[in-house]
């Protein structure tokens, strides 16, 4: 027969369990496909095409003004055509938000959720605060990989909103 004692140490680590496999089977399947996270996608993929623009614009400039007689505008061509290693710095920063998006998401909830479940687990049964320490680090990570990135792209959605029609008529 089961004490209580132990029962009252049994029903956190099954709860824990159970969210390990719903994390797995139910939310890997779910999470990707909220508007939050569809919403953050389609805005990388306009911040993209964005800087794609930009960086096509800059270089027509930087050609046209080369194409200029004597050679009174070179160093303004070629510092336009030095811009466009800060486009492909951003470029690469998004790629890495997409991939991050689409990619961390799916990783964190298959395995860094369940697993950070089944150490805390494993600490509530051993009685072990350093197995416990890590498993709510680990959280934190799997947390961080879903949240992070969406939230920042809703708040700079948000915050630049204002900015986005100067961008595209400046573009």
């Amino acid at each position: 027969m089961l004490s209580i004692k132990n029962a009252k140490k049994l029903l956190p680590v099954l709860a824990a369990l159970l969210i390990a496999v719903l994390s797995v089977f139910v939310l890997t399947d779910k999470i990707p496909q909220l508007s939050f996270i569809t919403q953050s996608l389609d805005s990388l993929e306009q911040s993209n095409q964005t800087v794609l623009r930009f960086t096509g614009s800059t270089m027509a400039a930087s050609v046209a003004i080369t194409a200029l007689p004597d050679d009174f505008a070179t160093p303004l061509a070629s510092t336009l055509a030095d811009i466009n290693k800060y486009f492909v710095v951003i470029l690469i920063a998004i790629f890495v938000e997409r991939l991050i998006l689409v990619e961390g998401i799916r990783l964190s909830l298959t395995y860094l959720i369940p697993a950070a479940c089944i150490l805390w687990a494993a600490a509530r049964l051993l009685n072990n605060p350093t197995i416990r320490n890590f498993a709510l680090r680990i959280v934190i990570l799997g947390l961080a990989v879903i949240l992070v990135v969406p939230c920042s792209t809703h708040f700079v959605d948000a915050v630049c909103s204002d900015y986005l029609q100067y961008v595209e008529d400046t573009i």
